[in-house]
């Protein structure tokens, strides 16, 4: 479990800084279609898409780090039904934002990928 969140810590930052077409492929670093030189409608999807991607990758790293969260607090309860209950609940609210936050993601998808056909 430690493996796999540090591997997707690693993931979330960059290592080197992103250049214009990293960040939105169809543009160059003029800010001109990398198609032609009028910007059309697939390029605002384009960047829409990558700025969603990284929400939706915070969002998710966000659930990972709740999740772990209340499993510490869980571990460090001591048995305390009090602290139990909330450590419980922290689980649970963490479990249900990476369920949304996948399910976003699923959304998204078949959303764009009506519009871009």
């Amino acid at each position: 479990m430690l493996v796999a969140a540090s591997a997707f810590i690693r993931a979330a930052v960059p290592v080197a800084a992103a250049t214009v077409e990293d960040l939105f492929p169809a543009f160059d670093t003029s800010g001109a279609c990398a198609a032609g030189p009028v910007p059309n409608i697939s390029g605002i999807f384009c960047i829409l898409v990558k700025i969603i991607s990284i929400l939706l990758l915070a969002a998710g790293g966000v659930a990972l780090l709740f999740l772990v969260f209340g499993g510490l607090r869980y571990m460090a309860s001591g048995g305390d039904e009090k602290a139990i209950t909330s450590a419980k609940a922290a689980i649970t609210y963490a479990v249900l934002g990476f369920v949304i936050t996948i399910g976003a993601v699923f959304g998204i998808n078949q959303i764009l990928t009506v519009l871009l056909k």
